[in-house]
């Protein structure tokens, strides 16, 4: 009846209760709910966090202090049930930002008296996270009177920190895999190392946001002063209990603990080489991580989509030695296989762009070159842009890459078809799928019409992402010919598209200012969209080709595109995008004084000259330094935009 369902109820609310929330005894028999804050304390922190974010919420910096030093009084008293909150916690960590290090240290102290909660809670967690990376310089220029900074009662910053590395060493295999404390495990790595690693470090391709690159994982803050010794014993300590722990592939796989391998190692390829090297030795050897039953096989820890991108950080940070073993001899003879598959292709695409030597570069390229079209098939864009980079890299192999692409697009014969590269390629699509010709028409009517292929107009297209990333590339070999001379074969219907797309613009400017493509193509890109400059101005990435444009033409070219501009300068002026042309061209100044605009063009035309000299010696400079073929080129970059997501970061399947 009705008294049974109450007591289901108030059962159901109980289990409830101890599920999800914290159950603290007390004296009086009552029970209070972790992270749960009466009105007014919360209300506190809250307003605390609107002073501290309001501009110009102290008369005088004396004021701010004696501000915090109130708020860090309080804050001591209530340190861990406040960080509980999950409002609160905000507000706490908006407030390290602007802590000194002694109040910084008073709130270490309160944490350490339960380093379990502190580790392991929700929101506890990232404030203590935030507290070590703040307290760095303290714990980096502080020196202790103790040969054991971790003596009890010993409180300075080094004491509290060495007795929160002794609580994660006490049960690492675990803490490595709770969801708050191993985010804790990573940070007290870094600050061993004296580094900080971006959180970029993704657990798997699913989860890997677009554009994610492992290149950029490595990203340090610069932070007075360096570890002191000791640390150096706490961090080789760490990695020798990681990689000898037992069930090491169960960790690379898991999704938590696989994230503190990388970063192990990250850090460890800065600050100690010999142990960076011995970690790596030990993670491929425990985990098989390039063996496989068959000797061509693809090796099953490549095909897992959290352990690969373990297998990227080894790859990245293994020595000279281990590198050329894994090209040479673990992976010979499977590199075709590897590329096939949906999640071992990421690794290979990095194995090749981390090619050390132009001849590690030619082992891979030779056992892929007659499978581009079987990868083209597979959708395996990402491992010819990578072959692209590599030939880029080692200035080889250039020429021959076209070749073999151009028979993969079915673009090679007949020759009027190589003119036709660049939409192929930037569309990811063969001849036939791009200009809708069914298998054998084509060849029909060459034997009818001679050696001219009659073929459809070119109809529009949506310029790929990693097709974009490959012909950037392409546009900066030695000779990319072909390229140049079939980019300036399309038509403005077709370059308007690639112009206003957000891939497509970032080929427009890689033409531009690529330094092997000439002067003379340049412009005859430039009479392309001649006649077009408003569309293009009007246009959210059709304004920035324009800028490319603007960017590299001279004087009188210059004149020119202003004269087509300002015909519509009142349309200019209404448009968003059109105004900020409009301003940055100087049009205002273009219409009244035509003699200053141009003084004021050509002095910022010498500028820019200067200044690409200058580049252009500091970049020679280096390269002699580096020595031939060991380091990529610096020059011309591929750009990335802040709003559509096409950077150089990484590639996509």
């Amino acid at each position: 009846g009705r008294g049974a369902d109450a007591r289901v109820s108030q059962n159901e609310k109980q289990h409830f209760v101890a599920a999800y929330a914290d159950i603290m005894g007390k004296p009086d028999g009552k029970r209070v709910i972790k992270g749960r804050l009466d009105d007014n304390t919360l209300s506190y922190y809250r307003r605390v966090g609107e002073t501290l974010s309001e501009p110009g919420g102290f008369a005088e910096e004396e004021d701010k202090e004696i501000f915090l030093q109130n708020v860090f009084k309080q804050l001591c008293k209530e340190a861990l049930p406040v960080s509980q909150n999950q409002t609160a916690s905000r507000f706490v960590e908006s407030l390290l930002h602007e802590a000194n290090q002694d109040q910084l240290l008073s709130l270490a102290l309160e944490f350490r008296k339960d380093w379990e909660t502190a580790v392991t809670d929700r929101f506890v967690s990232h404030v203590v996270q935030t507290l070590i990376l703040r307290a760095r310089e303290r714990l980096y220029n502080e020196t202790c009177d103790s040969e054991t900074p971790e003596d009890e009662g010993n409180d300075t910053m080094l004491s509290v920190f060495t007795e929160l590395y002794r609580f994660l060493m006490s049960n690492l295999a675990v803490h490595m895999q709770q969801t708050y404390t191993s985010h804790i495990v990573r940070v007290v790595i870094e600050v061993l190392g004296g580094m900080q690693v971006d959180e970029k470090i993704c657990k798997s391709k699913a989860k890997a946001p677009p554009g994610t690159h492992w290149e950029r994982a490595s990203k340090e803050i610069e932070v007075k002063g360096s570890p002191p010794e000791v640390f150096k014993t706490y961090l080789s300590n760490m990695s020798t209990k990681i990689v000898t722990m037992g069930k090491l592939t169960d960790h690379a796989k898991h999704n938590l603990s696989n994230p503190v391998l990388q970063t192990l190692l990250l850090v460890l390829k800065e600050s100690d080489k010999k142990e960076c090297k011995n970690a790596c030795k030990q993670i491929i050897e425990a985990t098989e991580m390039f063996s496989s039953e068959g000797e061509d096989e693809v090796p099953e820890f490549l095909t897992d989509p959290i352990g690969s991108r373990l297998a990227e950080q080894v790859i990245l940070t293994s020595s000279d030695k281990m590198f050329e073993k894994i090209v040479t001899k673990k992976l010979s003879g499977r590199y075709v296989k590897i590329a096939r598959h949906q999640i071992a292709n990421f690794v290979l695409q990095r194995l090749i762009e981390m090619t050390r030597t132009k001849e590690q570069f030619e082992f891979i390229f030779k056992e892929l070159e007659g499978n581009i079209e079987d990868m083209l098939a597979h959708s395996r864009y990402g491992v010819m842009v990578a072959m692209a980079e590599g030939a880029l890299k080692h200035s080889t192999k250039q020429e021959r890459l076209v070749k073999i692409l151009m028979k993969a697009f079915h673009c090679y014969e007949p020759e009027e078809r190589q003119l036709k590269v660049t939409p192929l390629f930037a569309s990811l699509k063969t001849f036939e799928m791009f200009y809708n010709v069914k298998n054998g028409d084509s060849s029909s009517d060459s034997e009818e019409k001679g050696s001219k292929e009659k073929v459809m107009p070119a109809p529009k297209f949506k310029v790929d992402y990693n097709g974009s990333h490959l012909l950037q590339k392409l546009l900066r070999f030695g000779n990319p010919r072909l390229v140049v001379s079939s980019l300036l074969e399309m038509d403005f219907a077709q370059l308007g598209v690639m112009a206003c797309d957000p891939c497509g613009s970032h080929v427009i400017k890689a033409f531009l200012m690529s330094q092997t493509v000439g002067g003379k193509s340049k412009v005859a890109l430039m009479h392309k969209f001649k006649g077009h400059l408003f569309e293009l101005a009007t246009d959210k990435l059709g304004s920035r080709t324009l800028e490319s444009l603007w960017e590299v033409a001279n004087a009188e070219q210059r004149y020119s595109m202003a004269e087509e501009l300002v015909e519509y300068n009142a349309r200019l002026k209404s448009q968003f995008f059109g105004k900020i042309i409009h301003r940055k061209f100087a049009l205002q100044l273009f219409l009244h004084k035509k003699s200053d605009w141009r003084d004021v063009q050509t002095g910022n035309i010498r500028k820019r000259k200067m200044f690409q000299d200058l580049l252009d010696d500091k970049r020679s400079a280096k390269k002699s330094k580096a020595g031939s073929g060991d380091e990529e080129d610096e020059g011309i970059q591929e750009e990335g935009i802040q709003d559509e997501g096409i950077q150089d970061e990484g590639i996509q399947d």
